[in-house]
């Protein structure tokens, strides 16, 4: 060995060990050809076994645990050891001798017209499944034993268990979930704060599905319900605060890359991080004053994310946070821009038609800085936002609208009683508009088409708290409004 190789060699090994397990205790075999079981209970079995096949071919499709063992086949008919050329008959019995000569396993053979299974096919009497391209046999190409499937009718904010709980495997099947790139994913994970919470369906999720005769796969993708326009995102890590539009409880010192990991955007649609002035962040940590876009399918619609931060000690983790949110009027969250009032929109007015994020304060003021406290709207108005901590400022630019149109004029709806106990109702509507009352975690729970100006929505299995009713019109956002399950 030369130098300095030779000076290291003695340390090559070091700490290493090596280990030959024993094996002559054992009575068990296994098999590439045939399914067998364990080997460890009474009633063992060996499946897969086609009519026809001889002692000798069994023998010579499975592999001992110890090459001292004894293998003997005795017939069901009478007990007799059978001879190699004997053909093989359902429920004759391998035995297992060990080589120590006192553990012995029984195995029932399982004959059969045709052997193993091939059939990989889920069934479910809640999703739709659909298989998109069939797998071949076994027998032939390997390359051709993976078809494709998809599951859908899922609603986003479904567990994994949930669904894995609403499909029938095979028998003799296997149930395998995994992404995009064949990782296994958990049904259960650790969130911001270490408590494990289940694993909700996305679209990077798959169910490979394994055939008994362990050779014919169909991988079948998990497809949640979304319209070409829906854009959000949904995280198992994070809290997703989507009437709010804020990721919360994000550790410091997070970076981009190990954010894209913890969140999911909706079907089709894409996601960046971008800095205070616009700009994509590709590395690096996430910074309290950071955006996430997220792009739809048919690039149409953007919908703009705020982060907030873990607190640590006695900071408020949202002290820093300035921005507003509108169901009336567009809010443009990376050039700070709001459409949608008018020069006839008065002050009262368009404060009532703003939410701004908790602890904020807002104010309009003109051309020169000075806040308004009356009158209408005037070009060169600017909305300034200012964070609880009086840390941040923000100012959106008001593009007023020039035909004399207030969108005051717009269709007006009610929702009523709010707070409720039971029922809401919504009225205002056209036939044909769409009715969706979401929960605080965007998972919707009711799904209505309106037939008449009032549509009645059933809460009473419910829990209380806050719920946010959506109605649209085709792929139209008429309004968002909030209520109260008492």
């Amino acid at each position: 060995i030369p130098y300095p190789e030779r000076r290291q060699a003695p340390l090559a090994n070091l700490g290493a060990h090596y280990m030959i397990p024993p094996t002559y205790y054992k009575s068990t075999v296994k098999s590439r050809v045939y399914k067998v079981s364990p080997g460890f209970d009474v009633d063992e079995e060996i499946r897969g076994i086609v009519t026809g096949a001889t002692v000798s071919e069994l023998f010579s499709n499975l592999i001992k645990a110890d090459e001292g063992q004894i293998l003997k086949v005795k017939s069901v008919a009478d007990g007799t050891e059978l001879a190699q050329d004997a053909l093989l008959s359902l429920n004759d019995t391998l035995v297992v001798m060990a080589a120590d000569s006192i553990n012995k396993t029984y195995y029932r053979l399982d004959v059969k017209e045709v052997g193993l299974s091939s059939d990989a096919v889920l069934t479910s009497t809640r999703f739709n499944i659909e298989i998109q391209s069939e797998p071949k046999s076994a027998g032939e190409s390997a390359d051709e034993h993976v078809g494709t499937g998809i599951i859908s009718g899922i609603e986003y904010g479904t567990t994994l268990q949930f669904i894995v709980n609403n499909v029938t495997v095979p028998s003799g099947a296997s149930l395998t979930i995994i992404n995009s790139e064949g990782a296994y994913i958990s049904r259960k994970v650790l969130n911001f704060d270490t408590t494990y919470v289940q694993v909700t369906v996305n679209p990077d999720m798959y169910f490979e599905v394994v055939a008994e005769d362990g050779v014919t796969t169909i991988v079948y993708q998990l497809q949640p319900e979304t319209g070409a326009n829906d854009v959000f995102i949904l995280s198992d890590m994070y809290t997703v605060k989507q009437s709010d539009n804020l990721v919360a409880n994000i550790p410091k010192g997070t970076n981009v890359s190990a954010f894209y990991s913890n969140v999911v955007p909706s079907l089709g649609a894409s996601m960046k991080v971008v800095d205070k002035l616009g700009f994509e962040r590709t590395i690096d940590d996430i910074r309290e004053d950071d955006k996430l876009i997220v792009s739809s399918a048919n690039g149409e619609v953007n919908r703009v994310y705020h982060f907030s931060l873990l607190s640590t000690g006695n900071t408020n983790a949202t002290a820093y946070l300035a921005y507003v949110l509108s169901n009336r009027y567009n809010v443009d969250q990376v050039g700070y821009v709001i459409e949608g009032a008018t020069a006839q929109t008065g002050l009262d007015d368009f404060y009532s038609n703003i939410t701004a994020v908790e602890g904020a304060s807002v104010v309009i003021v003109d051309s020169e800085m000075n806040e308004k406290t009356e009158g209408d709207l005037n070009d060169g108005d600017m909305l300034k936002v200012t964070s609880l901590d009086g840390n941040i400022v923000v100012f959106y630019q008001l593009s007023l609208k020039v035909t004399g149109v207030d969108v005051s004029t717009l269709q007006q709806f009610r929702i009523y009683p709010n707070p409720t106990v039971g029922e809401l109702n919504v009225s205002g509507l056209n036939s044909g508009n769409r009715i969706q009352l979401l929960n605080t975690m965007g998972v919707v729970v009711r799904d209505l088409t309106a037939h008449s100006s009032i549509v009645s929505i059933n809460i009473n299995d419910q829990p209380q708290g806050m719920y946010f009713i959506a109605i649209s019109d085709k792929d139209k956002l008429l309004g968002i409004f909030k209520a109260i399950v008492q």
